[in-house]
Formats: C-alpha cells, structure tokens, sequence
C-alpha cells in the first residue's frame, strides 16, 4: 500500500497501519538496523537507511522528534487517532482512518491549530447536574479504542443507576440525557518524550464532553493521588475503583494540554 502523493499543498505519504508500524519503529529506534525491505521498495527509505527526497520532509519530523502528542476521540458513531511527532523546527501528522496512515508535515507554529482541532473544546454553558462517577469498565473501550464498547458500557452504567431519594420522578440530568441519546465524546490525549533514545509517557489527560459541559475523567483511588497522573492511568486497570468526573471550562484544559507545543519538556501533574 505504500504510497507518495504530491499536490500543490504538500506531499502525503500512505501506509498501511502494519507498514506505519514498521517504518515509525525503525525511525525511532536507537540502535542501527537494516531498512525495511518494504520501505526500499516504496521508495521511502534508500538502501543506505537514509530517507528519499520525497519522504523527508513529511518524515523528518518523526526521525527528529523529541515529543509525541496522540490524540483519541471516541464518539458512538466511531474514532478519530492522530499523532503529531513535534521536533524543534518540524512536526509530522499522522492520521489514522481504518487501515490506513497519512502522514504530512506541518511547521511547528501550526502545531496548536491541529491539536485545537481535533479536540472537542468549544464554549460550553457549563450545566452540570453529575452525576460524577463512570464504571472502570470504561477502561478497555478508551484504551482500545473501541466506540462501540464504550457506548455499550456507557448505556450498561446509564442503566444501572438507582434514582436519587426524593427524585424518583425527575428528568434525567443533562450527562445521563446525553449518553441515552448518544450525543457524547471521549478524548484521550498522551503525551510521550524521548530522553537518551527512550520513548516514556509524560501525560495523559481524558475528557468527557457533551452539548452542557466538560468533564475531566481521572482515576479514583484515594491513595494514588499524590501520584503521577500517568501512574494512575496506568494502575487504574488494577483497579475496581470508580472513575471520578470533573467540569472543567475549555480554557483550563487547552491551557494544560497546548503547553507541550511551547515547552520542550514542561512538568505535567
């Protein structure tokens, strides 16, 4: 499948997710190994390992990359994945839809404008009526990416829910409303860094957005929370603990994430 095309705009590169796998391993590895037979014949890569003319500007980005934003978005109807390799003059794009991979350059300036758009802020009237707790079922659908687990989930939990003393008679609030009608969206941003040729995950920041408001989605446990957020993430598997809802304006959520486009290596909490 791997494919150059050129327009007025820019070159695009085509993969297969398993050829995008393939190439981004080898762009990224610390120790040499031989090029990618497949990459040499798709005139990408040359068979002294070096990038051909047509791939290096989409790809340097990627060879030179310090950090790596990915951002998920799940809503019922499907995902969205996109990365965005960010070294210190240029940023390769690269957006996933089915099997396949196109991969573009941006400069860096452009790097906030992308992320922007890909994320699900906008102005909210900030309705929040709760509740403020999601099943850590929720887990596997964000982490796999599955659109259709995470509605299954969502309506199990919906379903689940015992009306409050007193309000047995009222009208479901305007998260409960959303998720009913299927009118919501999951968005997982990670941010990983590489330091001495190793790649490690910095942050990861989930969100829950609806037409009303934004919810931040953070593990639960009491006795992670002095703990790193990525460490949470990464425990909340073990965990049987609710996931903890939080509103949040727009704002104070592009401020925390679109510091990794200004700062080579920001302290994330």
């Amino acid at each position: 499948m791997a494919a150059i095309t050129t327009n007025d705009v820019r070159t695009v590169l085509v993969f297969s997710e398993d050829e995008w796998s393939t190439l981004q391993s080898y762009l990224t590895q610390s120790e040499t190994t031989p090029p990618p037979e497949s990459m040499i014949n798709a005139d990408i890569i040359g068979e002294n390992g070096e990038l051909s003319a047509q791939a290096q500007t989409p790809l340097q980005g990627v060879r030179d990359a310090t950090q790596k934003m990915s951002v998920l978005k799940i809503r019922p109807t499907g995902r969205f994945y996109a990365e965005a390799w960010l070294s210190n003059d240029q940023v390769s794009i690269a957006k996933h839809a089915g099997d396949t991979v196109r991969i573009y350059a941006i400069d860096r300036e452009e790097a906030p404008i992308v992320l922007l758009d890909a994320l699900d802020l906008r102005p909210r009237p900030a309705i929040d009526q709760g509740p403020h707790e999601l099943p850590p079922a929720l887990l596997e659908a964000l982490f796999t990416g599955d659109a259709e687990l995470m509605r299954t989930v969502l309506h199990g939990w919906l379903a689940s829910l015992e009306p409050r003393e007193g309000q047995e008679d009222a009208d479901p609030t305007p998260l409960m409303a959303s998720i009913h009608f299927d009118q919501w969206t999951c968005t997982m941003t990670s941010v990983d860094i590489c330091e001495g040729g190793e790649w490690f995950t910095e942050d990861i920041f989930v969100t829950l957005s609806i037409a009303q408001c934004l919810y931040v989605i953070q593990p639960a446990s009491a006795d992670q929370a002095g703990s790193p957020i990525v460490q949470r993430w990464q425990e909340a598997g073990e965990q049987t603990s609710m996931l903890t809802l939080t509103p949040e304006s727009s704002a104070a959520v592009w401020a925390h994430l679109s510091q990794w486009m200004f700062a080579s290596n920001p302290t994330a909490t």
